[in-house]
C-alpha cells in the first residue's frame, strides 16, 4: 500500500471487504509511518476536502487556522484495551431533537453509552443522567466540549 494515495488504499481495502474500523487503522498506520507522531502523542483526526483523513497531535497549531475544524474532527485514537466509565449529568432547557444533539455527541466522541436517564419536569427543563464509557480522556474533553456548545445546556457535571 506505501506510495499509494489514502482514497486508493480506502478503496482497495473496502473492495477486499473490510469493515471501516479496519480501512481508518490502515490509513492511521501509514499516516504515523510517514509523519512525526509518535504513538505516545494524543491525536485528533480531521476530514479533509479530497484528502481523507489526517490525523494531527491534539495540540496542533495548524488546526485552529481551520475555519470548519470543529465540524470535521473526529476522534483518532491508539488502541487501548482499558475502558473508563464516567457518570454525566445534564441540566438543560427541553425542545425537540435535545436528546438527539446530546447523544450524537457521545457518538461523536466514539463513546458509548452504558445508562440513560431522562426526566422532563414542568417546568421545561431536563435533567439527563448518562453513564458512559470512553478509551481516552480525549474523548471526555471533545464530548464536553461539543455538549456545552448546545445552546439549551445549562450545566454539565462528570464524575
Amino acid at each position: 500500500m506505501q506510495g499509494q494515495n489514502p482514497l486508493n488504499v480506502s478503496k482497495m481495502l473496502f473492495e477486499m471487504g473490510f469493515d471501516a474500523r479496519i480501512i481508518a487503522a490502515a490509513l492511521l498506520y501509514d499516516t504515523v509511518e510517514d509523519t512525526g507522531i509518535s504513538l505516545d502523542d494524543e491525536i485528533i483526526g480531521y476530514i479533509t476536502r479530497g484528502k481523507g483523513i489526517t490525523v494531527h497531535r491534539i495540540n496542533c497549531k495548524n488546526l485552529k487556522s481551520i475555519k470548519d475544524y470543529s465540524k470535521r474532527k473526529i476522534v483518532a485514537e491508539w488502541e487501548s484495551k482499558t475502558r473508563k466509565v464516567f457518570n454525566i449529568d445534564i441540566v438543560s432547557t427541553d425542545r425537540t431533537g435535545l436528546l438527539m444533539d446530546i447523544t450524537t455527541a457521545i457518538a461523536n466522541s466514539n463513546a458509548n453509552i452504558v445508562e440513560l436517564y431522562l426526566k422532563a419536569n414542568r417546568d421545561g427543563l431536563v435533567k439527563t443522567a448518562f453513564r458512559i464509557q470512553i478509551q481516552q480522556k480525549q474523548q471526555l474533553k471533545m464530548f464536553l466540549k461539543d455538549v456545552k456548545s448546545i445552546p439549551e445546556v445549562i450545566s454539565i457535571d462528570y464524575y
